[in-house]
Parts: structure tokens; sequence; C-alpha cells
């Protein structure tokens, strides 16, 4: 595997099946512009909320593209309408995870999204944050995932993945 460096400390590890997907290594060093969609969230998850004031729902994009042997997933977590800037924490082959702070008015909000048919995305609500995972684990077994593009994108995370049947 390949790194890649986003600045700012954040780094992207590629390997030879993203390049074997046709997803060559400065096609993917090259974040994409203007990908925040002019239209409102095509999809938005129920927030749980367990204690404190919470935003009733969290928006997100998402879009996937289905090529032979596998589908490419693309989400942007609408966090900076509930918080600010995003930061991105980490990313590994169990999943990534990004947080945000979140607006004073959700300051006390704990709790976290529910069980969705959009199982790969969560976030999680406490300490004045909002923590947003793809989680990699919720793939079914014998999937192979990997990581195409990974940013953040207009103060939003932005996350491109592949999985690999």
């Amino acid at each position: 595997m390949a790194p890649i460096s986003w600045g700012a400390g954040q780094w992207l590890w590629l390997s030879t099946a993203a390049i074997a997907l046709g997803l060559s290594p400065s096609a993917q060093a090259m974040p994409p512009t203007s990908v925040i969609p002019p239209h409102l969230p095509n999809l938005r998850i129920s927030v749980y909320q367990e204690s404190g004031n919470c935003p009733r729902l969290l928006g997100l994009w998402a879009w996937e593209r289905k090529y032979e042997g596998g589908t490419e997933y693309t989400v942007i977590p609408d966090t900076l309408t509930i918080g600010g800037p995003a930061t991105l924490v980490g990313a590994s082959d169990r999943g990534i995870e990004y947080t945000a702070p979140l607006q004073s008015r959700y300051a006390s909000c704990v709790g976290e999204t529910l069980e969705q048919p959009e199982r790969y995305y969560h976030a999680r609500f406490q300490n004045g944050q909002v923590t947003f995972r793809v989680d990699f684990t919720a793939l079914p077994s014998g999937l192979y995932s990997e990581i195409t593009h990974l940013n953040v994108v207009n103060a939003r995370p932005y996350v491109r993945w592949a999985v690999v049947d």
C-alpha cells in the first residue's frame, strides 16, 4: 500500500485492489470539486435522543454507482447544519471517523442515529461533538471494501468507498 497525504496529517492508504478497479493513485489524490449537491440531502437518518437537546435528523447526500464486480458509494453528511467544520479523526480497514463541534443549541445532546437501511453510516452525539462513522464491519461477510476518496469538502466529511464482490 502507498500513502497519499491530504495535508494536515491526514493520510489515505491505497492498495493494489483500488488500482485494479481503475482507481489510479493520481485520480484518488485529486479531491473532487464542488461536490456538495445543490439540493437538500437525499437521505435523512433519525437521531435517538438519550438526553439534552438533539437534532431530530441528520441529513446525508448519499449515492452509489454499480459496476461489474462491485459498487462505489459516496456519502457526505450534512454536519454543517448542526455543527461546525468537520475534522477527519481516522481511517482504517474497519471504517472512517470524523468529528465536528455541535452548535450551541445542540451542545447538550447525548444520542445517536437509529438503525437504518444504510447501516454503514452512524453518528454519535455527546460532549458537544458529533462523531460520524462509516462502518465497514457492517458489510456482509466475504465482501472487500476500499476507500477511494477521503476528505473534508466545504467543511463537511466526504467519503467515497467501493465494495468488491
